[in-house]
């Protein structure tokens, strides 16, 4: 009489409490398959541990709404990836002198292998072409193979580092200083024409739409489509953007379907970097020379101009390269 068909669920009034697997927190842990005891450690010890994860989680989410530009904002795996290849550890990249008191000036961002004196010249050239005040954000540089890692695998796969988000924070504060009827424009010549859409991603969708892009003989492959404007300043015998930048025609082809992207090419140079990919040289011949709307016709220009000796010694027969590339080009609009 009175016994109950199966023990209680509960257990013995004196036995081993029914919420010690839970670490006496039955509403905020869980264990109904009852695995926690079976290691080495406590569940006392195991909750504890998942209390500090979910803890230094929380504080690191309130951390990034705080500062959406913070490091508090990138996964572990963004985290480690930036650690290694990206600028967080070893040279910290800055906003350096002006060339002049424009209160709105031209954002440039350098390429590979520039320390800070080479990525003020990028600046005074910037300057030069636009005939506007420019300000140097300076991408520190560590040595070949890590710039071109950090280009391929941080940059281009919008991977957060030190750089984009200083890129980020500083064009966010200048849009707040401004008048929401400027804009600001950024131009970025090699690497730095890949960090600039990186940065941009981490930037509102509203100050994206305030934000103008000019990639210099970049290694850019893309831009996002909600900036203001998208410019692509290619050499046809620079390499870089002719092999891994918007000098590719899939390139073209996605960013011309994803929005208004306009091209402005050049042909100069030997192929050597000194002559066909620094940003002095695509100065000189911005200023020189009248930009194409096509690769083809900027190349057929530049025969017509006997510019491109190169070419012609690919060809023995030059006289009819060149008379085949002027009637093309008097059918050019």
């Amino acid at each position: 009489m009175g016994r109950f068909v199966s023990p209680d669920p509960l257990g013995y009034v004196d036995g081993p409490s029914a919420y010690a697997f839970a670490g006496n927190d039955p509403a905020n842990v869980s264990d109904p398959l009852g695995l926690w005891g079976q290691g080495e450690v406590s569940s006392k010890e195991k909750v504890a541990q998942q209390r500090s994860l979910q803890e230094a989680r929380a504080q690191r989410e309130a951390k990034c709404r705080a500062d959406r530009f913070s490091v508090h904002c990138m996964s572990d795996f963004e985290l480690n990836v930036a650690g290694h290849l990206g600028d967080e550890s070893f040279s910290q990249p800055m906003l350096l002198e002006p060339t002049g008191a424009d209160s709105n000036p031209i954002y440039t961002l350098n390429g590979i292998m520039n320390n800070r004196a080479l990525a003020g010249d990028v600046a005074v050239v910037a300057s030069r072409i636009f005939e506007r005040d420019a300000r140097p954000l300076w991408n520190p540089t560590r040595n070949p193979v890590f710039d071109i890692a950090q280009t391929a695998l941080v940059n281009k796969r919008d991977i957060p580092d030190a750089t984009t988000r200083l890129v980020a924070r500083t064009l966010s504060e200048q849009l707040a200083r401004l008048p929401a009827s400027q804009n600001v424009t950024v131009a970025g010549h090699s690497q730095g024409a890949a960090i600039g859409p990186s940065a941009f991603t981490l930037n509102s969708s509203a100050e994206r739409s305030r934000i103008d892009f000019v990639s210099i003989g970049g290694a850019a492959c893309r831009a996002p489509a909600d900036l203001n404007s998208r410019t692509f300043i290619i050499n046809t015998r620079d390499v870089v953007p002719m092999f891994f930048g918007a000098g590719l025609a899939p390139c073209r082809e996605v960013m011309e379907a994803e929005g208004p992207v306009s091209y402005q090419f050049y042909s100069f140079g030997d192929g050597r970097p000194s002559t066909s990919h620094s940003a002095q040289a695509y100065s000189f011949a911005i200023q020189t020379q009248a930009p194409s709307s096509t690769a083809l016709e900027s190349e057929a220009r530049a025969l017509l101009r006997s510019a491109a000796s190169g070419l012609m010694k690919l060809d023995p027969a030059g006289h009819r390269t060149k008379a085949a590339l002027r009637a093309a080009l008097m059918t050019l609009p």
